[in-house]
């Protein structure tokens, strides 16, 4: 009788510390030693290109504190990052403010307390929008020789989408939920670093990054650059050109040029800020080509 307490207890007691191992390993991903590089592509026909994601330095809102998230070009932390948003975790929930809406309230990000059949209801971002998502599966995955609750979600008009504590959404990246409510826009995770190492690649991919510096070339022959640009935008086309748009990432409409009737344009986007934007052209012969244009 007392063997069989005794086995018990040992049973209990090792559940207990992997419990306990298991929650230290995978229970954050706020973690300034994490990197994320992410695929961004606006359009089929538009080349992608990529970006990184970096957690650095705290700030105090409403009496809670987050961790200021910033994105660039490059693995490195360096001096022209771009803020992207704030970041705060509580109770196995991840907590953003986004700095599109100059970080005016927070959005749940994820939750890994969810169980099978539980619905979690996830907003676009700087709108009102909402969707429902039901957990339909709940388990651990095995990255770097390590175990890492992982949670499956279905909507009724998206596709799956896989969280995984520590790295976030495997399938589009840390801040998935902006990009997989836009039409047109598509994220990738490509890696996830830490300490400087790569610790998981997508198996869709053979990269874990896209250079930016070179022109971007369209499959109407047109040939957009620089492209980030600072101040002059240069088309260069084969068709000619009608009328452009810029428009934000919501689809906003920011700049309009109609009239131009030329195969080749310039314009001064001194006026936006950095971001991310959609070039749109329309041209002569009633074609319209949407392209990503970096800031």
């Amino acid at each position: 009788m007392n063997k069989k307490l005794s086995l018990i207890w040992v049973v209990f007691f090792i559940t207990f510390l992997s419990n306990i191992a298991y929650s230290q390993i995978g229970n954050t991903i706020v973690d300034t030693n994490s990197v994320w590089s992410i695929n961004n592509q606006i359009s089929s026909p538009t080349p992608p290109t990529s970006y990184y994601i970096h957690l650095k330095g705290d700030t105090i809102i409403d009496s809670k504190q987050y961790t200021k998230v910033w994105n660039n070009n490059d693995l490195s932390l360096t001096d022209d990052m771009e803020l992207y948003g704030l970041i705060r975790e509580e109770n196995q929930k991840t907590y953003i403010r986004y700095n599109y809406n100059g970080l005016s309230g927070e959005n749940l990000l994820y939750d890994f307390s969810l169980n099978i059949g539980d619905s979690v209801l996830l907003y676009q971002i700087d709108t009102i929008y909402f969707y429902w998502f039901t957990v339909t599966n709940v388990d651990s995955i095995e990255i770097n020789n390590e175990m890492h609750k992982r949670i499956i979600l279905s909507g009724n008009f998206y596709t799956d989408i896989t969280w995984v504590e520590k790295i976030g959404c495997l399938d589009r990246g840390l801040f998935y939920s902006p990009m997989i409510f836009l039409c047109g826009v598509r994220e990738d995770l490509l890696c996830y670093y830490y300490n400087n190492s790569c610790l998981y690649t997508n198996p869709n991919f053979n990269y874990c990054t896209v250079g930016l510096d070179n022109p971007l070339k369209t499959e109407s022959k047109t040939i957009i650059y620089p492209n980030p640009v600072k101040d002059y935008l240069n088309i260069d086309s084969e068709e000619m050109i009608s009328n452009i748009e810029i428009l934000d990432i919501e689809g906003r409409l920011l700049i309009s040029k109609e009239n131009i009737n030329n195969i080749n344009y310039s314009t001064n986007l001194d006026s936006l800020s950095k971001g991310v934007y959609i070039l749109k052209i329309i041209y002569k012969n009633g074609k319209i080509g949407s392209y990503k244009l970096l800031k």
